[in-house]
Order: C-alpha cells, then sequence, then structure tokens
C-alpha cells in the first residue's frame, strides 16, 4: 500500500534493489505508522506488496516495470498476430485457453503476488513457455499463414538466417540463465528453507534443539533475509544457551519481521 510508494517515490528510476522490498519494508512502515499511530500495526508481513507491479517497480524501478511490461506486450502482441493467421479453429481454441491462463495470472498480480509464490510462478512461466512453443509448431504445420511467410522471407534469407540465428541463440541463451537465476532465487531456495524451516520446528516441540538448530541454520543460509527464519535461530540459540550468537540473529530478525517474540527473547537475554 502506501508503504510501497513511498518505497517508489524514494527511488522511482532504478528500485530500491531486486528481492530487496522484504529488506526495506518495515523501515517504510515504521514512517507510515509514525504518521498514523491508530493504524493496525501488529499484524505485518513485509514479504511482498500483494501487487506485483508496483514490487516490482519499488525493486528495479521504473527501468526494471517497463522491461516486464514489454515482456508482456510482445507476448501478447506475438500471440495474437499467430492465432490470426491459423486456419485450424483447434489450434486458436488451444492457444487461446493457454493465454487465458496467462491474462488470469496477470491480472491477479494486480491484487497479490502470485509471481512470488512457487506453485502459481512455476505454472505462470511453464504455460508461457508452453504457449511459446506450441505457436511454433503450429506455425511450421500451417505453410499458408502470412505471419510464417513473412518470417521466411525476413529472417532465412542469404546473411539473415546467419545473423538471426547467431542472434536467437545469444537471446535463448540469456533467457535461460535469467529464468533459472530467477526460479532458484525466488522459487527454489525460499521452498527448500519453508521444508527445513517446519521440519526445525518439529523438532522444538519435541525440544530436540540440535537438531532444530541444524534444520534452522540451512534454512536461514537458503532464505537469509527472512525474518521468519532468523527468529526460529535466534530463539534456537537461545534455547540452547549460544546466547552471543541468540542475540545476534535476533537484531538481525527484529529488521525483517514484527514478531512481539523477538523482542521478548532479546529483552531475556538482556536480563
Amino acid at each position: 500500500g502506501q508503504s510501497t510508494l513511498n518505497m517508489i517515490k524514494n527511488k522511482p528510476l532504478f528500485g530500491l534493489g531486486f528481492g530487496s522490498f522484504p529488506l526495506n519494508y518495515l523501515y517504510y512502515q515504521a514512517d507510515f505508522l509514525s504518521q498514523k499511530p491508530d493504524y493496525l500495526k501488529y499484524n505485518t508481513k513485509a514479504a511482498e506488496a500483494h501487487n506485483e507491479y508496483l514490487q516490482t517497480w519499488s525493486e528495479m524501478g521504473i527501468i526494471g516495470l517497463l522491461f516486464f511490461l514489454l515482456f508482456i506486450y510482445l507476448f501478447y502482441h506475438h500471440s495474437i498476430k499467430i492465432i490470426r493467421g491459423l486456419e485450424k479453429k483447434e489450434e486458436k481454441i488451444i492457444l487461446i485457453g493457454l493465454i487465458s491462463g496467462i491474462t488470469i495470472t496477470l491480472f491477479h498480480g494486480m491484487f497479490s503476488f502470485p509471481l512470488h509464490i512457487p506453485a502459481t510462478s512455476a505454472a505462470f512461466w511453464f504455460i508461457v513457455g508452453l504457449t511459446v512453443v506450441l505457436e511454433d509448431m503450429f506455425l511450421k504445420k500451417d505453410r499458408n499463414n502470412k505471419f510464417i511467410k513473412y518470417r521466411r522471407i525476413f529472417f532465412y534469407s542469404g546473411n539473415n538466417k546467419i545473423i538471426f540465428n547467431i542472434f536467437k541463440t545469444i537471446i535463448i541463451i540469456i533467457i535461460i540463465f535469467f529464468m533459472i537465476t530467477l526460479i532458484n532465487t525466488l522459487i527454489i531456495k525460499p521452498y527448500i528453507a519453508e521444508i527445513y524451516h517446519f521440519s526445525g520446528m518439529r523438532d522444538s516441540v519435541d525440544k530436540n534443539y540440535e537438531k532444530a538448530l541444524s534444520n534452522f541454520e540451512y534454512s536461514a543460509q537458503l532464505d537469509n533475509y527472512n525474518g521468519r527464519n532468523l527468529n526460529a535461530l535466534g530463539i534456537t540459540y537461545y534455547n540452547l544457551k549460544i546466547y552471543d550468537k541468540a542475540e545476534q540473529v535476533l537484531q538481525r530478525a527484529k529488521h525483517y519481521i514484527t514478531d512481539v517474540n523477538t523482542f521478548y527473547n532479546l529483552g531475556m537475554l538482556y536480563s
């Protein structure tokens, strides 16, 4: 909401840095709450903005947002052009169905954060990739399609073919590298961290703090800016009477999560 808009206002061009929203949110929220002290302030979550476009703008600036919107525009422009040129009704229906799923996710992103949830994000990019592959397959089958005739004349004649193939290979490598990095950072690592976090919680309930410590340490290593992981790790250090590390981790945790237990345990350390 307002805190995200304040982030954008502060760094509108280049943003605060990719993946930095959880790191900065609480500071901006504190400023907002100081102006509106009656606002509900004990039920907070700093991981997402509940708007994919505003969060992209706050993290990557207007330049990053424009690149994302350009990708969306080019995808729809290309897809609509192909669908209009296809002759088979079945092929059109398949592509329209896939693009509808993509559209729903993008619309949902105006009110939530589907691209930051492992399941929906993986499904979204899978459908995007599947749509592109099917479009290319349908084009090759449809010899009368005006789009593919133009593509053959322009891209596959003489030197243009060599240049296009080199350019296409470079672009594909860059996209694959970017997608692998993005998926690993935003989906795979946080998802595995969640698994180890809940394993640690089960161990803590059983008072097996040594085993819990191992799980929480690995969880925090995978998702180092997750306040919940750091909070659990700090509390486990406290239970094992490793007070210096407990203080260090809990001090970090309070920057990424609003949890009364974090301050309670810090208070216990100082008492």
